[in-house]
């Protein structure tokens, strides 16, 4: 797979299947664990912005891709 393809199948994945991902751009609502408790945050240098799943998102690599069948 080329990675232009691959970037497009990113957002395409990310559009279809991220909690984050909006028309008006991403929430960056960013998620962790840390001995047993649940933490939220938003990230501002996400938040409003075009989505990045197709350079490096956090959340996209740690929960939506991992989720996928």
């Amino acid at each position: 797979m080329t990675s232009t393809k691959k970037v497009k199948n990113n957002i395409i994945i990310a559009r279809k299947s991220c909690a984050n991902y909006t028309a008006d751009g991403c929430i960056g609502c960013m998620m962790k664990t840390e001995h047993g408790t649940l933490s939220l945050k938003i990230d501002s240098k996400l938040y409003g912005k075009p989505c990045v799943a197709d350079t490096k998102c956090c959340y996209f690599d740690s929960v939506v891709l991992p989720a996928l069948p």
